[in-house]
């Protein structure tokens, strides 16, 4: 049995959500439909594969869903709602693939989970008070 790792901080109205090392609790669909009832939710995930999500959430319904690495292709109940935004930090969804790929696009998710949260992603936020568990993995 494997153990991970879960962190929560809550800053400007919002939860953050680390989670290391293994696991994905942060796409466990309860769990998300949970924490965004009445409120909004952001998942930025890598797994240890580097397989990178974002996905938001709003009152329980995912309203935008995409590999990090293939920006193009969305899901949800309207995969649309955050693509201007998506350009603004770099994660174009109209991206010539003929061209090489988009860099960076782990630090870019989090440029876009600043935009639509406000939070500012900032050491002092990092140097919080975590609330934190060790979830044993089977």
């Amino acid at each position: 049995m494997r153990s991970t790792y879960i962190g929560a901080v809550e800053t400007a109205g919002w939860t953050v959500l680390i989670q290391l090392w293994a696991g994905s609790i942060a796409l466990d669909r309860r769990l998300m439909h949970s924490l965004s009832q009445g409120s909004e939710l952001v998942v930025v995930h890598r797994n240890l594969h580097a397989t990178d999500y974002f996905i938001y959430v709003v009152d329980g319904e995912q309203i935008t869903w995409f590999d990090q690495l293939c920006p193009q292709a969305r899901s949800g109940s309207d995969p649309d709602r955050l693509v201007e935004d998506m350009r603004e930090v770099g994660l174009d969804p109209d991206h010539d693939w003929s061209e090489p790929g988009i860099d960076a696009t782990f630090p870019r998710s989090f440029a876009l989970a600043k935009r639509i949260t406000g939070l500012p992603f900032s050491r002092a936020m990092l140097d919080s008070r975590f609330l934190a568990a060790v979830i044993k993995v089977k």
